[in-house]
């Protein structure tokens, strides 16, 4: 049986993979804001017009997964 964190080691997704380990230094249930969260790891939020940020695509990408959700607009709890 594959865990979340095999689908995203799988897809050889680092970005993604970063934004969630940081995320993991946070307690169970702690909401963050995404664009501090995306500071600390590194991942940027700056995208062209009509392109998705690096940020963004990880965020969606740990939504998918379910290891984080979203409780209001611009930040998240970790699962």
């Amino acid at each position: 049986m594959k865990t979340q964190w095999d689908v995203l080691t799988q897809d050889h997704d680092e970005e993604t993979q970063l934004l969630f380990r940081m995320a993991g230094q946070f307690p169970e249930a702690a909401v963050i804001p995404t664009r501090t969260l995306g500071l600390f790891a590194g991942v940027s939020h700056a995208a062209p017009p009509g392109h998705v940020s690096p940020l963004e695509r990880a965020l969606d990408r740990l939504y998918d997964v379910r290891l984080v959700e979203q409780p209001f607009e611009g930040g998240l709890t970790i699962s």
